[in-house]
């Protein structure tokens, strides 16, 4: 037998957790109903730690790459489009991009990146999708700005022939995941590689088609140097084709080759900065490959076996400017070797954000493809005639005279 004492203590606790759980009760209840935000279940905890490390690892990715990307960088990051942004970065391919439009410059190794991208295109049968050059050999009213209405086939989503950028049109005409790229050249081989190319376009015969040098010559024999010095005070927008030597890349780009003042030219960086996805330098083609392929992701096998399909040997090797020659064609040509310093700038920033060591490795495998590969010419796309060429023909020709480029058809 227990003694008294010992029940009524038992009671008297009982009492007590009695009273506890009865004015306790509504607040134990809330703090353990799954549906209250007080409640987290094991699993959610696990979620919740994943995606804040996701947002943890893209607040890192976006720091460095905002770090390695000021300047003018096009990698503009966003709090709106932050998640897009970070797929582009990391480069997670899901499927090749087959909507592109190659801002494809005169003289800069464009056609030997044209003979890639119709890789892609054969590879990929956009045949169908391809924008083609005509009734002319330019694409949507060349030298003037792009315009839509002179593009065929109406609704293309791919453009690999030579037009004139314009950012706001293209964004009107092109799907918006379209991607813009362009290339770039060293100003002063781009000209001396542009001279000789009209120069031998004039030597075939009188012909539109070798302007302004048909101008600046008149009959007479000139080296490249001599062309430059007596070219810089006669090429202005009166002449057929004047931007050929003065910022013709700037020109291609959708710039006055005639600007100026720095500040709008910086303007115009800028803007371009922001509007074309990738901006490839010949002179560092590899590394611009491999950027490439990360931008379309597209497989290796589509670069290998690059070759020259424009190369050209020429009679009259350029010789070395003296200083004068040099200052007069950077007066001539001030945009383009802005221009290059500018983008040759991002590239290597773009570089730098994709990993050295990874870009060396992957310019090597570049190189071994490049060998083993066999190298093989490819057509450029359907070049199928459409009567309706033939009567848009005027109204082209009357917008490429508008813009410097009246003398293109004799």
């Amino acid at each position: 037998m227990r003694p008294t004492c010992y029940w009524i203590t038992f009671a008297l606790s009982a009492f007590v957790m009695s009273l506890i759980i009865y004015c306790y009760l509504p607040i134990l209840n809330n703090a353990i109903d799954t549906k209250s935000p007080a409640f987290v279940s094991l699993a959610e905890k696990g979620e919740m730690y994943h995606e804040s490390m996701e947002v943890k690892k893209e607040a890192k990715l976006r720091t460095k790459t905002a770090k390695n990307y000021t300047n003018g960088s096009q990698f503009q990051f966003e709090e709106t489009s932050s998640k897009h942004t970070y797929e582009v970065q990391t480069r997670k391919c899901r499927k090749p991009v087959l909507k592109f439009v190659f801002i494809k410059t005169h003289k800069t190794g464009g056609t030997s990146l044209r003979f890639i991208l119709t890789r892609i295109i054969e590879f990929y049968n956009q045949t169908k999708n391809v924008a083609i050059h005509q009734p002319v050999r330019f694409i949507g009213g060349y030298p003037g700005h792009f315009k839509c209405k002179f593009m065929w086939p109406r609704g293309a989503s791919i453009v690999v022939r030579h037009t004139r950028f314009d950012a706001v049109e293209m964004k009107r005409c092109f799907h918006a995941a379209t991607r813009y790229f362009t290339i770039l050249r060293y100003p002063w081989y781009s000209f001396q590689s542009a001279y000789h190319f009209y120069l031998k376009k004039f030597e075939q015969g009188p012909s539109c088609k070798g302007m302004p040098i048909s101008y600046v010559n008149k009959g007479q024999t000139l080296d490249v140097n001599q062309f430059l010095l007596k070219s810089a005070p006669l090429l202005n927008k009166s002449i057929p084709f004047y931007f050929r030597f003065r910022n013709f890349q700037a020109h291609d780009l959708g710039m006055d080759p005639m600007l100026k003042n720095q500040a709008e030219i910086e303007q115009k960086f800028q803007a371009l900065d922001k509007t074309i996805d990738l901006v490839l330098i010949l002179e560092y083609m590899e590394e611009s490959l491999v950027l490439l392929k990360e931008l379309l992701c597209i497989p290796w096998k589509i670069l290998g076996g690059i070759v020259k399909t424009n190369h050209r040997t020429y009679t009259r090797k350029p010789t070395f400017l003296t200083e004068f020659h040099k200052t007069t064609f950077e007066n001539m040509n001030n945009i383009d070797i802005a221009l290059y310093a500018h983008f040759n700038k991002t590239l290597w920033q773009r570089v730098d954000s994709y990993g050295r060591e990874k870009m060396a490795r992957d310019v090597q495998r570049l190189r071994t493809m490049t060998k083993r590969s066999v190298k093989t010419e490819h057509s450029t796309g359907q070049e199928q005639y459409d009567e309706t060429y033939e009567q848009a023909k005027p109204l082209i020709k009357q917008y490429m005279s508008e813009n410097s480029g009246g003398c293109f058809m004799p």
